[in-house]
């Protein structure tokens, strides 16, 4: 932690990340979309756009998922940024990397 802030919420360091563990662009594009479907899942699930029917509810929060997972898949940096915001540690954030990349 660097006054606070953890290592991998800092730019600079999610770069040195990428960098040491050779992630490509595109490398983790299906993980950020798999989390923004299962955040939109659950948002659902607890009653997100309850007023415009359950068809409708559905299909508003997957779409917007979508565009979510579209905007954060625009660089490495943000895919990391996003990846470790559910993560407790530095480690714990290598661990889940090393897994999708795996």
């Amino acid at each position: 932690m660097i006054s606070g802030i953890p290592l991998w919420q800092l730019p600079p360091a999610l770069d040195a990340l990428a960098e040491e563990l050779g992630i490509a662009p595109g490398a983790l594009d299906e993980a950020v979309l798999e989390a923004t479907h299962d955040q939109a899942a659950d948002a659902y699930n607890n009653g997100a756009h309850a007023e415009l029917g359950d068809d409708a509810a559905h299909d508003q929060v997957h779409d917007s998922a979508d565009e979510r997972a579209s905007d954060i898949n625009s660089s490495v940096t943000d895919q990391l940024a996003f990846l470790a915001d559910g993560c407790a540690s530095e480690q714990a954030l290598r661990s889940l990397l090393t897994d999708l990349l795996g």
